[in-house]
């Protein structure tokens, strides 16, 4: 169940909390931490039915579909965050359109370079494994972001692999 982040951050491991709510760009905080650029691989970038949850978050009808788009960010070969951002119809018109031409490109580049995008609340959640066909439990944030009068899903997942370089 997702929470508000700052209602749960004092509750968060130490080593993932600070990550779960950071409100900037993940890619630069990840950049950063690795010393070098992070590689984005997308997985999947199709008009697709979303998930209820996301429809009543992002205030389309439950049969509506979206263009979603799912990437793997990544240290060399490392994976370490499986991101989902889910672009309604009416933000592809014209808020959010170059999202559907940014290939390999990081989403949060744009995102945070550009002082009209808004970054709504964070809510976290510990997500389970039959979520996005993962493995393991793996924790999870999701923020609205608004550009003018609309609005995009962006969720990002902490992959296993990364949670064990930090308690490395």
């Amino acid at each position: 169940m997702w929470q508000p982040a700052d209602k749960i951050s004092s509750q968060l491991p130490q080593s993932i909390g600070r990550w779960l709510c950071e409100r900037g760009s993940l890619t630069e905080q990840l950049s950063n931490w690795c010393r070098h650029d992070i590689r984005v691989s997308v997985l999947r970038q199709d008009w697709i039915k979303v998930m209820d949850e996301e429809a009543l978050l992002l205030g389309i009808s439950l049969d509506q579909g979206a263009l979603v788009r799912e990437v793997l960010l990544s240290s060399d070969t490392t994976p370490l965050v499986f991101a989902r951002t889910v672009i309604p119809d009416s933000a592809l018109k014209d808020s959010f359109e170059f999202i559907a031409e940014l290939g390999d490109q990081p989403l949060g580049h744009w995102l945070f370079a550009n002082p009209d995008v808004q970054r709504g609340e964070i809510e976290i959640q510990m997500a389970q494994p039959e979520q996005h066909q993962f493995e393991t439990r793996h924790w999870g944030r999701r923020s609205l972001f608004s550009y003018g009068k609309r609005q995009i899903l962006v969720a990002e997942y902490f992959l296993p692999s990364f949670v064990e370089l930090l308690n490395a």
